[in-house]
């Protein structure tokens, strides 16, 4: 989980309030030459996975669609959008005032909901740039996954991804070259290479891992951190959970 720019008393706060039975949900959001039009906000479905439904080695680009007030014709008027194309937009989501950013992204389309009293704003995360954008040809020097990945972002005026360094990262090809293609599927083929997913995280930046990346965290079960399993609803798996224990 990512949490923004809380403290880490506030994120104490956050977590606790996680699971907590009485609290008030909030949000926040931003959207370029807009500011903070959270007023107008009626409801918001965000979604950011790791892949395509087709299945793996298919990156997904994350969605997000906003429900808005369209009071005074603020963001639609005269048949056409006042929000300009790829306009930025960041959203954040928490209880009792503290927030943590949920989605990153550009703002695709505004469409009018039956009349212009009510807009649609529909988007993707930075992704979605990447599959607009076209590459051909030789990328030398651009030759290993590191050094591709910050000119793809790059081309698309977005801040430099977040890349550990490691072997796979860091080993070269010999002349990294594409056919006429977008940004995404080279991307795709890159990752595919050495067994890798990338992925823009809430907060815009884009991500690379290995396949078999895990996290190992300190966990202790408890009466008020778990809960039965059969009250869960039938749902995509998006967590993969390896459980360790000593008799």
């Amino acid at each position: 989980m990512q949490y923004g720019d809380l403290t880490e008393t506030q994120i104490s706060m956050f977590n606790a309030a996680l699971l907590c039975s009485v609290r008030e949900p909030g949000f926040v959001v931003w959207i370029e030459g807009f500011g903070d039009p959270t007023e107008y906000v009626m409801e918001i479905d965000s979604e950011v996975t790791l892949e395509f439904p087709r299945g793996r080695g298919h990156l997904n680009i994350g969605r997000a669609i906003l429900v808005m007030s369209n009071e005074d014709r603020y963001f639609y008027s005269d048949g056409k959008s006042n929000i300009k194309k790829h306009a930025r937009i960041k959203i954040w989501a928490g209880f009792d005032n503290l927030n943590i950013p949920i989605f990153t992204g550009i703002i695709h389309s505004v469409k009018p909901r039956g009349t212009t009293d009510v807009v649609v704003l529909n988007c993707k995360d930075y992704m979605g740039l990447f599959q607009e954008v076209l590459i051909k040809g030789s990328q030398y020097p651009n030759n290993t996954l590191e050094l591709l990945l910050e000119d793809f972002c790059a081309q698309v005026n977005i801040p430099a991804p977040d890349i550990v360094s490691t072997d796979e990262t860091t080993s070269t090809y010999a002349h990294p070259t594409f056919d006429e293609q977008s940004l995404l599927r080279s991307l795709e083929e890159i990752c595919n290479s050495v067994f890798y997913i990338a992925y823009f995280d809430e907060d815009g930046r884009l991500n690379a891992v290995e396949r078999e990346h895990s996290t190992l965290v300190n966990w202790t079960f408890r009466d008020n951190n778990s809960i039965e399993c059969e009250s869960l609803a039938d749902t995509e798996i998006i967590n993969d959970i390896t459980i360790e224990y000593k008799e």
